[in-house]
């Protein structure tokens, strides 16, 4: 049950798989943190106007409330320490302690300038952004009209739309996705490394005499 008393809620426990024999802790974040972590992404968007970003912010806030199980996150498996050595972790931490360091990683993982990436960070090479918003409600609109979507956007901005559709009309579900589909296997055929290969010239030389014989 959810922090309101029914529906579903987000695990507030990391453990290790049971059939894993060195019970090594799970790599990923705990389920619950998993909102903030996004949270922290979503504040570092430079690129989002900030009404936009305090919208989402809010709603993904009230989201994990729902979804909350308890003020308690519960850590308990082996961690790498120095060199091959396996040292024992098990701890039960404060949620909004966890909380507050799951979005300052989200925002660290967005917006950090790393020595592999040239100096830049990953929101440098691809983002979200006012223009992204603005294709994605694009899609959207078309989607509940009826129109096609292959030229609106790029995949991120299709799957967006789609779902904001769906969101909006569940009912529509079936032709929503085989417009998405359609779209999507076109935005791949377009695309400059992942599509068909483009066709090249090719020049021959022909002999100086052509005659048949």
């Amino acid at each position: 049950e959810g922090a309101s008393g029914g529906g579903p809620s987000l695990r507030a426990v990391s453990g290790f798989a049971s059939d894993d024999p060195k019970r090594m802790l799970d790599d990923h974040p705990t389920d619950i943190l998993r909102l903030h972590l996004g949270i922290g992404v979503i504040e570092s968007l430079t690129g989002l106007s900030v009404v936009t970003r305090s919208a989402y912010v809010q709603q993904i806030t009230d989201l994990a409330e729902r979804l909350g199980s308890g003020n308690l996150v519960t850590l308990a498996g082996y961690v790498r320490g120095n060199g091959t050595s396996l040292q024992p972790l098990q701890a039960t931490v404060p949620l909004a302690l966890m909380q507050q360091a799951a979005r300052n990683v989200g925002g660290y993982i967005a917006a950090a300038k790393l020595t592999a990436l040239n100096g830049r960070s990953i929101q440098d090479i691809e983002t979200w952004d006012d223009a992204d918003e603005a294709a994605t409600d694009a899609i959207r609109d078309a989607l509940l009209a009826g129109r096609p979507i292959a030229a609106l956007g790029d995949a991120p901005q299709l799957l967006a739309g789609a779902t904001l559709a769906l969101l909006h009309s569940p009912d529509k579900y079936d032709a929503v996705t085989q417009a998405l589909n359609d779209s999507l296997d076109a935005s791949f055929e377009a695309d400059p490394i992942w599509g068909s290969a483009p066709v090249d010239a090719v020049y021959l030389r022909y002999a100086d005499d052509l005659t048949l014989t």
